[in-house]
């Protein structure tokens, strides 16, 4: 039970509000007052733009989808500015992302019920948007649409000299009592009075159908007719879902898209309304021009970001595809050069020991020795890792000059740029560089990788040997033991 001065406080503002006359009520002033107002038209236009280039009418997500996100957006945000229920689900219930129903009832009691309301409203301005009547909008069209929107609201709030009560509420009808707000300043704003509801709407319908509004800009008529609805306020509840709703239709005709208000901004929403009441046109104006170019913008994001998931969608499928025929897992660069540096390994002791063995030099294969250079920057400036800190190197010694050991290294590196084509290679001393794709060395060698490293083993083995036949060449001539050519006749 509210405490006695707060009845006392409604008591005074009910009597003081139904002690004005009806002459406190401004009526409606021409819509010539509002056709002097400015649109900035240039930033529609490029926002207009922008959804064309990205608008596909033919896909599932195209622009009839984006446009019905955002008119299930503009219902459930619409009845969340009337404290119908909480915001905050408003993504969910307009993208219909999977438990949206349930995220919508625990909005609060008969959320689902108000917003499927507000949502048929939104549609059936949308289709007069779209095939518009085979006779000019009536009263009686408004008070359908005022049925659609509240057909689940049995009762509504009234001021009293008694405080706040619940009364029956009745969907489609004109007010039968009067009906005033108090502003921001404290001054009482009155509404039409029941009486003069009729004429003030038949007055705004025949506005609509003059030349002067059918000629003006989208943002003006939506503009114009919001204000009047909100001014006349016919209905007993539901006046602001049916000005938002019904004025949206010059928007959705030009744009497709309708006016939107979010609940966490209606401050600003509010003040443009009572500017506009104040004969500050351009105020509203302002505002629904702003609202517009905003809601356009996310009506092109929603569009490209449905191209993106499209193209997403269709990538993951190709990866679907691309990996259904993998048995096993795919090796890396690092793994397939280690199995080259392996085989190479191998194939340099095969070599060193079928070719060399018979003339008594002795070869050792191994990895002890130190990294005879980087292999970074090779073969044409690639990027490129060594497998493991050292070369394989290859010593080759006889026993004559058993103090001395031939050593030469080869390096085994993998690119580490995606673009390079040359995946792994080898870097030897005194012999061409050799690259392999990565197809060549993963998941086996190739027959083909096989038969080139065999040959690189084997010029690298000459190659060693000539090294080796140079350095003898110099030991033995600091010992004054080089073998001499004797001459034909000499003994």
């Amino acid at each position: 039970m509210r405490p006695v001065h707060q009845l006392q406080q409604q008591k005074r503002w009910y009597i003081a509000t139904m002690a004005k006359s009806t002459l406190a009520y401004t009526a409606l002033c021409p819509f010539s007052h509002w056709a002097t107002c400015t649109v900035d038209k240039d930033a529609l236009t490029r926002v207009a733009a922008r959804i064309q280039s990205v608008a596909d009418t033919d896909s599932e997500r195209g622009l009839r989808w984006a446009q019905d996100r955002i008119l299930r957006a503009t219902a459930f945000e619409t009845g969340a500015v009337e404290n119908l229920y909480d915001e905050g689900a408003t993504y969910t219930v307009a993208m219909e992302h999977p438990g949206w129903e349930e995220e919508l009832e625990r909005s609060g009691d008969g959320a689902a019920q108000h917003f499927a309301d507000q949502l048929a409203a939104y549609f059936q301005v949308r289709e007069w948007a779209e095939t518009p009547l085979e006779r000019p909008l009536a009263e009686v069209d408004i008070r359908d649409l005022h049925t659609i929107a509240t057909k689940s609201q049995e009762i509504h709030p009234v001021r009293t000299q008694f405080g706040t009560q619940d009364h029956r509420f009745i969907s489609g009808a004109y007010k039968t009592e009067l009906n005033a707000v108090l502003e921001r300043d404290g001054n009482i704003h009155h509404y039409a009075p029941p009486n003069q509801v009729p004429q003030e709407m038949e007055e705004l319908l025949r506005t609509c159908r003059s030349e002067e509004f059918i000629n003006a800009h989208p943002v003006l008529k939506c503009a114009y007719v919001h204000w009047v609805i909100a001014h006349i306020h016919p209905f007993a509840d539901g006046n602001g879902r049916v000005a938002r709703a019904f004025s949206s239709m010059p928007l959705l005709e030009s744009y497709g898209v309708p006016f939107v208000v979010y609940a966490s901004k209606k401050r600003r929403y509010l003040q443009a309304l009572e500017a506009a009441d104040n004969h500050h046109h351009q105020e509203m104006v302002d505002y629904v021009a702003e609202r517009l170019e905003s809601v356009l913008s996310y009506l092109a994001e929603l569009l490209e970001s449905a191209r993106t998931a499209e193209q997403a969608d269709a990538s993951l499928t190709q990866i679907q595809n691309l990996l259904a025929f993998q048995q096993d897992r795919l090796e890396t660069r690092e793994e397939a050069a280690n199995r080259v540096h392996k085989g190479l390994e191998k194939l340099l002791r095969e070599e060193a020991a079928e070719r060399l063995g018979a003339q008594s030099i002795q070869s050792e294969v191994d990895q002890k020795g130190y990294a005879y250079r980087p292999i970074f920057g090779i073969s044409g400036g690639g990027s490129y890792s060594q497998v493991g800190t050292n070369d394989i190197r290859l010593r080759l010694s006889v026993n004559a000059v058993s103090e001395h050991r031939s050593d030469t290294g080869v390096a085994v590196g993998y690119a580490t740029k995606e673009s390079s084509n040359a995946v792994v290679i080898i870097s030897g001393d005194s012999t061409p560089d050799l690259s392999f794709r990565l197809e060549d060395c993963s998941p086996e060698l190739s027959m083909e990788a096989e038969l080139r490293l065999r040959n690189f083993a084997i010029k690298f083995t000459y190659a060693a040997a000539h090294k080796l036949q140079g350095e003898l060449q110099g030991i033995l001539k600091e010992h004054g033991r080089l073998p001499t050519v004797i001459s034909e006749g000499e003994a």
